[in-house]
């Protein structure tokens, strides 16, 4: 069985393309002859808010330059990305 307090959810966006899973959240795209029920727009809404965070990091980690030339131990590359991070936040 599984335990749905360790479940990790995996959040697509709309230009996904494949199979489909319960674990699997992917926004719903407008009819071809219609337009999406409030209900369904305000699901995309919240999807859209869970992803943003995520989509936000990716971007900042694109932009760390010196992650493409980090040549440290690859177990601790974590490490210093999370330090990098406190730094980028703190201004320094």
């Amino acid at each position: 069985t599984i335990n749905r307090a360790e479940t990790i959810y995996l959040y697509a966006d709309k230009g996904y393309v494949g199979g489909e899973s319960d674990l699997l959240l992917v926004p719903r795209k407008k009819p071809a002859n219609g337009e999406l029920s409030d209900g369904l727009k305000e699901s995309n809404r919240v999807l859209a808010a869970t992803r943003a965070p995520g989509e936000r990091g990716f971007a900042v980690l694109k932009n760390w330059r010196v992650l493409s030339r980090f040549r440290g131990c690859p177990r601790r590359v974590g490490e210093f990305t999370q330090a990098v991070f406190v730094l980028e936040q703190e201004g320094i």
